[in-house]
C-alpha cells in the first residue's frame, strides 16, 4: 500500500467513525486508490450509515452484511463508484 492508499484508507476510517459506525469487523483494503470493503457490522442500521459514509469517496466496492442476515442466507451487498 502506497502512502496514497494509506491516506484515502485513514479518511474511510475517520468518515466510518464520525457517524459512529462499529468498524471492528470490516476490513479496508486500499490498492491503487480503489477501495474494497467488507465484513459485518452490529445491525442495518450501522450498515447504511457505513455505506453512506463511505459511497462517492473513492473508486469503491462495498461488501457489508449486519451481524443477523435480513433474511435466511441473504447477504446483502452494494457498490458504490464516485464520479
Amino acid at each position: 500500500m502506497n502512502d496514497r492508499d494509506k491516506t484515502i484508507r485513514e479518511k474511510l476510517v475517520e468518515r466510518l467513525a464520525a457517524v459512529s459506525v462499529d468498524a471492528h469487523n470490516l476490513a479496508i483494503e486500499v490498492e491503487m486508490g480503489r477501495v474494497f470493503v467488507s465484513g459485518s457490522v452490529p445491525s442495518e442500521e450501522q450498515r447504511e450509515r457505513a455505506i453512506e459514509a463511505l459511497a462517492g469517496a473513492h473508486d469503491i466496492e462495498i461488501f457489508v452484511r449486519p451481524v443477523a442476515p435480513v433474511g435466511p442466507g441473504t447477504i446483502t451487498t452494494e457498490t458504490g463508484k464516485a464520479t
